[in-house]
């Protein structure tokens, strides 16, 4: 993958968006993503207000893991290397991505 940072925050939001209940009002996605692997869990809010997790197609687990193993290398090469990262969307299409620096 060539795309900046930008470009992969906005695949992320596309693919988790497209993925989740139809009803949902925020999801967030808590990765932990090292060298050679990673996992994700997905949660979402629904226009109620209550919260449950989801579970995405595989190949849509696996681009958001591409994407997230893109950023890793982009800030590592960059001298910032993270462990775990919080990506929270709602359905205006705000984000906000946090680092966890292990």
């Amino acid at each position: 993958m060539n795309d900046t940072i930008e470009q992969l925050y906005q695949l992320i939001a596309n693919e988790a968006s497209a993925a989740a209940p139809a009803d949902w009002r925020s999801i967030r996605i808590d990765a932990e993503i090292d060298d050679d692997n990673g996992q994700a869990t997905y949660d979402y809010e629904d226009q109620a207000g209550y919260s449950s997790w989801f579970e995405p197609p595989v190949l849509v687990q696996y681009k958001i893991y591409q994407s997230f193993q893109a950023i890793r290398a982009q800030m590592g090469a960059a001298g910032s290397s993270w462990r775990s990262a919080k990506f929270s969307l709602n359905n205006l299409g705000e984000f906000k991505v946090s680092y966890d620096y292990d």
